[in-house]
């Protein structure tokens, strides 16, 4: 006897495999996640904070550089400080003309000091008068403006914090060449001086108690400072343009920010303690830990309640199923719960239902296609056609008109042999035409009067699917019940083929006697083939179980002016060519 595992035993197992075990990995695992997730947004938020601030000043050491520019452009300035003035009288001029400079900045407040060619001093530094006359020649800041014209220098010079401030306080300047604009010969210094206090005030509210900040130059000099916790030290590789990460190795730990401000390319600093930073989330991990404890037992205890209640209707549902399996249709399962199992059970049975009602609507449809294709071949040899052609046929070979009998029997063949040889359910759109021109050849020759055919296919359609012999009968209703009665001296018979979007639309039209739609029509004849048989309404059929009910065709007609037939079908393309036949005598 087989011994199956059955579905109690598994569940037993899925408990101790899937819950117990499982939970405390799990747990593990999401208070490592949590630490992760922590360090994670922890960094986030300190690059996101480092850019915003370093932005920040790259903001305010751009206004500089943009008052910088205005003075240099200025010849104005450039002609007074040049100029054989007093000194009190030349100072006063400058500080007119560089007076509004301090509007071009967003509440920065920075002292203007101008060098002549002789190292006089003007300006505003506060202690000018002490310093009349600068010697700067010597100066390793000087050098590199002499070797760039335009070049701009951001630096500090405990010389200039002299001149500068009344109590030696460092600085941050940004120093340019005057110039001749004309001449471009160098005229003078202009130096910007920005106090670190002024600096440091800019970014030192951003810090918290545990944070400290720092702006460092190229070098690794320190600019500015704001020193919040004593017990941070500072990194020593800041060698990247920018890097936010967590210390390894140093006690406190440390979370280092840092970018580099792009204007001078000095960087600015913060450097966070971690401990005091994760504070706030102790107690939160605590809390975390007693709600996993308590959903463990919970689940612990639901599992047991709901394994019960859940394996019995599975089991039926499985019963049935295996019925199904063994080909019995008619089974159906009775819904004896109100969850996702009675849910199930019920699309089960609908499932089954469907798939009956589809069984028989396949059966219906196949056979209402093999009806229609059956209607269809049989309606196309009619032996009145046929004794109609080849006595025509005779009459042309008794009056002698051998080549014009020959190309009637090579049409006559072709029609044959697409009917009865060819098993292609579609063939190109260019041989349907093909075989419309031998039909349409046989008819001129038996026509009592002549009529004139009208083709107009364009190329990207010609090799376009289409069911075998689909437009035979709305041609054939078209020269016999439309040009055949009439009396119009012009009959017409037109075809006309096009692609839209993805449509293939074929219109069949003629300018004969013509009827009108609903009305009942006189010939019993062409009622028919409109109707009821093998004429529009059989081309209809073929149509709508091939293709569905998306496709089609109408009909336009009105007494005395004709009958447009339009027929809609999907455009698909075959890939090769269509070659048509080429009789063997043609050429003799």
């Amino acid at each position: 006897m087989h011994c199956r595992f059955g579905i109690y035993k598994k569940l037993a197992l899925i408990l101790l495999f899937t819950v117990v075990l499982p939970f405390l990995i799990c747990s593990y695992w999401l208070f490592s996640l949590q630490a992760d997730l922590l360090n994670h947004f922890m960094l986030l938020s300190a690059q996101r904070e480092i850019v915003q601030m370093a932005e920040r000043m790259n903001f305010e050491f751009s206004q500089l550089q943009s008052v910088s520019n205005l003075i240099y452009l200025n010849q104005e300035i450039t002609r007074v400080l040049n100029a054989d003035l007093p000194r009190p009288e030349k100072n006063s001029k400058l500080n007119q003309l560089t007076q509004g400079y301090s509007a071009g900045t967003s509440n920065l407040f920075f002292r203007i000091l101008l060098i002549d060619r002789t190292g006089g001093t003007y300006g505003s530094a506060l202690q000018l008068n002490h310093y009349p006359v600068l010697d700067v020649a010597g100066k390793a800041w000087n050098n590199r403006l002499d070797a760039q014209y335009t070049l701009s220098v951001w630096t500090t010079d405990s010389q200039l914090d002299a001149v500068f401030s009344n109590a030696d306080l460092p600085g941050v300047y940004l120093i340019r060449a005057l110039h001749d604009l004309t001449t471009h010969e160098r005229v003078g210094t202009m130096i910007i001086g920005l106090s670190e206090k002024e600096i440091n005030k800019k970014y030192m509210g951003y810090l918290s108690d545990y944070q400290n900040g720092y702006v460092l130059e190229e070098d690794g000099g320190i600019l500015s400072q704001v020193v919040n916790e004593p017990m941070i030290t500072l990194p020593s590789d800041l060698s990247k343009f920018s890097d936010v990460y967590l210390s390894e190795g140093t006690l406190p730990r440390q979370v280092v920010s840092y970018y580099t401000i792009r204007l001078n390319q000095w960087k600015f600093l913060v450097v966070s303690d971690y401990a005091k930073m994760t504070q706030p989330f102790s107690a939160r991990l605590q809390l975390f830990a007693v709600v996993l404890a308590a959903f463990f037992s919970l689940i612990v205890s639901l599992m047991y309640v709901f394994t019960r209640r859940l394996v019995a209707p599975i089991k039926k549902l499985h019963a049935g199923m295996s019925q199904v399996g063994e080909g019995n249709l008619s089974v159906r399962v009775p819904v004896t719960s109100r969850d996702e199992i009675g849910e199930l059970t019920g699309q089960f049975n609908g499932m089954l239902d469907r798939i009956g009602k589809l069984m028989e609507d396949v059966v219906s449809e196949q056979s209402k296609k093999r009806d229609a294709e059956v209607k269809a071949l049989k309606a196309q040899i009619h032996p009145h056609f046929l004794y109609n052609s080849l006595a025509s046929v005779r009459c042309l070979v008794m009056s002698g008109e051998k080549r014009e009998a020959d190309q009637a029997l090579v049409s006559l063949v072709q029609i044959l042999e697409s009917m009865l040889g060819d098993s292609r359910e579609t063939i190109p759109l260019e041989q349907e035409m093909s075989l419309l021109r031998d039909y349409i050849h046989l008819q001129q020759i038996t026509f009592p009067t002549p009529f004139t055919v009208e083709e107009k296919v364009d190329e990207d359609v010609k090799n376009a699917l289409i069911l075998k012999l689909l437009l035979q009968p709305l041609v054939e209703n078209a020269i016999l019940h439309g040009l055949k009665p009439s009396r119009k001296p012009d009959k017409r018979l037109s075809l006309t083929a096009q692609r839209e979007k993805d449509r293939l639309v074929i219109h069949v039209a003629d300018n004969g006697v013509g009827f009108t739609p609903g009305e009942p029509i006189a010939d019993p004849e062409l009622h028919a083939l409109v109707h009821s048989g093998v004429g529009v309404q059989n081309v209809r059929e073929r149509i709508l179980y091939t293709y569905g009910s998306s496709f089609g065709l109408t009909v336009h007609s009105a007494p005395g002016h004709g009958t447009k037939v339009t027929v809609s079908l999907p455009f698909v393309e075959k890939e090769e060519a269509y070659v048509a036949y080429q009789n063997p005598d043609s050429d003799r």
